[in-house]
């Protein structure tokens, strides 16, 4: 039986509460978007995909979603797939489309998206961003995220680098982003850089 092009899922809250009555919202998805969600949680691994399909379930943060159980071969799950990109290391850092940058450290992870960091301060000629690109210089490739539909690139910084990047919070125009970026210890960049 092949795969319906749409398909009726009920998508509820797993939030941990001791006693909850969430609502179930039922959807007609297409089975792309389906996939989609399955795969942002799982990778583009067929065997999984074709499992949670049949099982008729899968949980992905918060939500539970439900449908029917599907039959499903391997050449249909194949071919779900097939709209995915796979991870390419031999493709180049393109700091034009970065859309997202994560400042991680041993306890922290604080996510920059382009749009806000790229905002300046008043009679400042510099943006956050712009300091965050530069110190993409010496990238490696780390894999493609589903959930982000981005390729990952890392970048560890060494302790002058990690000065500078303190510094550059200063340039931030939200108080709270600064606050934080000072109050940090960073030790790697990640580059969601869209295809």
């Amino acid at each position: 039986m092949p795969v319906p092009s749409i398909i009726r899922v009920k998508v509820s809250s797993e939030a941990a509460e001791s006693i909850s009555l969430s609502p179930v919202l039922v959807q007609e998805m297409p089975a792309q978007e389906l996939v989609a969600v399955i795969v942002a949680g799982a990778g583009k691994d067929a065997a999984r995909v074709r499992e949670a399909l049949q099982r008729g379930m899968f949980v992905s943060g918060a939500s539970r979603f439900r449908w029917e159980r599907i039959e499903v071969s391997s050449g249909e799950v194949a071919e779900l797939l097939s709209a995915y990109p796979d991870p390419d290391p031999q493709r180049p850092f393109d700091a034009a489309a970065c859309v997202q940058a994560i400042l991680r450290g041993p306890v922290t992870q604080l996510a920059i998206d382009k749009e806000a960091a790229q905002r300046k301060r008043l009679f400042r000629r510099r943006s956050l961003w712009d300091v965050v690109i530069e110190l993409a210089n010496d990238v490696s490739y780390s894999g493609y995220s589903y959930k982000e539909r981005a390729d990952i690139y890392r970048v560890t910084l060494d302790p002058p680098q990690r000065q500078r990047l303190r510094e550059a919070s200063r340039l931030s125009p939200y108080s709270s982003i600064s606050k934080q970026m000072e109050g940090a210890v960073l030790d790697t960049i990640e580059f969601f850089v869209k295809r």
